[in-house]
């Protein structure tokens, strides 16, 4: 079966843009995720395919010990994942064409950026802009990331 995306195929290095800042879904160094990031490092992911139809992981290209992730504890989209069963989401499409919804696999909602850029509780965040994000691709420069080159 084809991706729900087709930049969203193992391996391939994207930015996830988000429609209610119109920035990048980014990952700080202390794991911390907003969405005001540009096109560099920070908002450099890479995928990884999941069981299941839809079911994707997003690593952080600058750490690669950085997944996006959506823990119970707070809700929050945050970089603090390992690659685990907190790091799944479900690609959905979502209402507005063009645009998609990140679904926590193991969760409930989706992962909201406030118009502030800062993250909105998943389990407040329904299908509207807060949730709805597109996919680009990413050209990251040599000597971006750690222990990608």
């Amino acid at each position: 079966m084809p991706p729900v995306h087709p930049l969203l195929k193992e391996g391939t290095i994207i930015h996830i843009k988000m429609e209610n800042t119109g920035k990048n879904l980014r990952v700080m160094d202390d794991g911390t995720v907003n969405g005001r990031g540009g096109t560099g490092k920070f908002a450099t992911f890479i995928v990884h395919n999941r069981p299941g139809q839809g079911n994707k992981a997003f690593q952080s290209w600058n750490n690669p010990n950085h997944w996006l992730c959506i823990k119970k504890r707070d809700w929050l989209v945050n970089g603090h994942g390992k690659g685990g069963k907190w790091c799944t989401f479900n690609v959905q499409p979502a209402n507005k064409p063009g645009t998609f919804l990140l679904h926590s696999e193991h969760g409930q909602g989706h992962v909201g950026i406030k118009p502030s850029g800062d993250p909105k509780p998943a389990n407040n965040t329904g299908a509207g802009p807060a949730a709805q994000c597109t996919f680009h691709q990413a050209n990251p420069k040599q000597g971006w990331g750690k222990g990608h080159w």
